[in-house]
């Protein structure tokens, strides 16, 4: 499992206005012929390969689950990107969220906010999701504090890296997509 790490960030004030367009390519790849006939994500796959990279061995709280205490791991496999569950985790714990398309505007401000709520986030893709799907997981660990409120302008450093992050999964996933359609017979 690659991972990519994303900087630290400092939080200043929201601005209310968004004004940065993203082209996305999941809606490129949604066109093209080539459709997974399976389950993108093996759940228990993933489970356990996050397991053994990042030695988890304390309770975790997945977050489909109702919360009853504080957690020092929490594992989002849902559609949905929040962060209200992190009122949930004690200080120094670990977050991990699966992220369905890297390239929007929420999903780069959901980035944003965990780069300042954690010491160490990166991005990666486990062996136990499809190489034909755009799902990746974001993995946040050491939580520092609760993120504020608000929508804020990114950084022009931060963009980037995660413009050169989608750029290195993407073209990972249009070669499979390429070799796939290839082994299909299709050109």
């Amino acid at each position: 499992m690659a991972c990519f790490v994303l900087p630290q960030t400092i939080l200043n004030f929201p601005t209310a206005e968004d004004t940065h367009i993203q082209v996305s390519l999941s809606d490129y790849i949604k066109r093209q012929p080539v459709r997974c006939q399976h389950k993108c994500v093996d759940e228990a796959v993933v489970n356990e390969e996050f397991r053994s990279k990042f030695s988890i061995t304390d309770t975790v709280w997945f977050i489909s689950t109702p919360p009853d205490k504080q957690y020092s791991v929490m594992i989002n496999h849902t559609d949905t990107m929040t962060l209200k569950e992190l009122t949930h985790l004690k200080e120094g714990g670990n977050y991990i969220c699966k992220l369905m398309d890297s390239t929007t505007d929420e999903c780069l401000q959901f980035l944003f906010k965990l780069a300042y709520s954690f010491k160490h986030v990166c991005i990666c893709k486990p062996e136990g999701v499809c190489t034909l799907s755009s799902i990746k997981y974001v993995v946040a660990t050491d939580f520092i504090r609760l993120p504020k409120q608000g929508i804020y302008n990114i950084p022009y450093y931060f963009k980037m890296v995660l413009d050169e992050i989608n750029s290195t999964y993407g073209q990972i996933q249009l070669e499979h997509l390429r070799s796939h359609t290839l082994s299909l017979g299709k050109i």
